[in-house]
């Protein structure tokens, strides 16, 4: 049975949220960037730095921070399900101590963060700082909220399991729980919209165009996908259990 608590209206709203501290690290980013005449996106500044790496190699690295994060979600969603992760209330099943969760408290805040790096890598550095802080003002806000309920539900067995395992970043070397059982399916399905960072990424480093208009359409679509199939499984989920 899962256990519904009132959520504030920032976490009613998270998925807006992020679009707009996407959106907003973007504007101000090249806003920023025009006036400093630094247009150079931070892949490319990498490569400049890093001569082993060049241009091809700094979008690599953009790539694979956002491929790192999807699987990171991918992995934590396993363990809960579309109904959880999507849901616009506060949602409480197990206490989860199982595969990622053995090293982070938030797995799937922490793919937010390699997601938001990666992207933001695509505009100049003033738009990567500008993408990774918005979004972390975000994640932290939603974490705190989370977890207060978590602590209100679980009390004592809540605070050992905080006390042993870090709130975000992972601790490989201080691992709880045990591997688990995953539904990967799920987690594939949970995952679509994060999925559709990583195509548009894809085509993006194919293409050698990151900011060009097949990025973006393939990013809407994904979007468009996941609104359809997994939301409206969300809702049908939600009005079934209302129903008992």
């Amino acid at each position: 049975m899962l256990s519904e608590i009132a959520a504030p209206w920032y976490f009613r709203q998270r998925e807006a949220l992020f679009g707009a501290a996407y959106g907003l690290g973007f504007f101000f980013g090249f806003f920023i960037a025009a006036l400093l005449n630094q247009p150079e996106p931070t892949y490319a500044r990498l490569g400049d730095a890093l001569p082993f790496l060049g241009v091809r190699g700094g979008q690599a690295v953009a790539v694979f921070l956002v491929i790192f994060g999807w699987a990171w979600r991918v992995w934590g969603a396993s363990y809960l399900s579309s109904a959880v992760v999507w849901s616009d209330d506060l949602e409480t099943g197990a206490l989860h101590v199982a595969g990622p969760y053995r090293f982070s408290r938030n797995p799937l805040y922490f793919g937010n963060v390699a997601i938001a790096l990666g992207v933001g890598m695509l505009g100049p550095p003033a738009a990567t700082g500008l993408v990774l802080i918005f979004n972390l003002i975000l994640i932290l806000a939603l974490v705190d909220v989370e977890e207060r309920s978590l602590a209100e539900r679980y009390g004592a067995r809540y605070q050992a399991y905080a006390e042993r395992v870090p709130r975000l970043i992972p601790n490989f070397l201080r691992k709880t729980g045990s591997p688990g059982s995953p539904h990967l399916i799920e987690g594939l399905r949970s995952e679509l919209v994060t999925g559709g960072f990583v195509v548009a990424m894809l085509v993006g480093y194919v293409t050698q165009g990151p900011l060009s208009l097949p990025v973006a359409i393939v990013f809407a679509v994904s979007i468009a996908v996941a609104m359809l199939f997994v939301r409206r499984k969300t809702r049908a989920t939600e009005v079934a259990r209302n129903l008992k």
